[in-house]
């Protein structure tokens, strides 16, 4: 990637839990509290630490934020790609 069209481009692996757009804020938030509550489980925390994954949990705007800006981060990579086979 770097030496075809996007230097420093990293790819990283991410997991996360989607919603429907229209989903109530207050049922987004309660799910985000469940769903962080569980992360947080020390037993979770080890199980995820021995596989070298970093949890975050962060909030629902930040995770929205986060994959807009990797949308606009890959759509040059994708868009290198395609020119290369048209």
């Amino acid at each position: 990637m770097a030496e075809a069209c996007c230097p420093g481009y990293d790819a990283a692996p991410g997991w996360g839990v989607a919603v429907p757009v229209a989903t109530p804020k207050p049922i987004v938030d309660r799910i985000h509290a469940s769903v962080v509550g569980i992360l947080r489980q020390p037993e979770v925390v080890e199980r995820y630490a021995v596989q070298s994954v970093e949890i975050v949990g962060n909030s629902p705007a930040e995770a929205t934020a986060h994959m807009l800006s990797e949308l606009q981060r890959w759509a040059k990579a994708v868009k290198f790609a395609q020119a290369k086979v048209d």
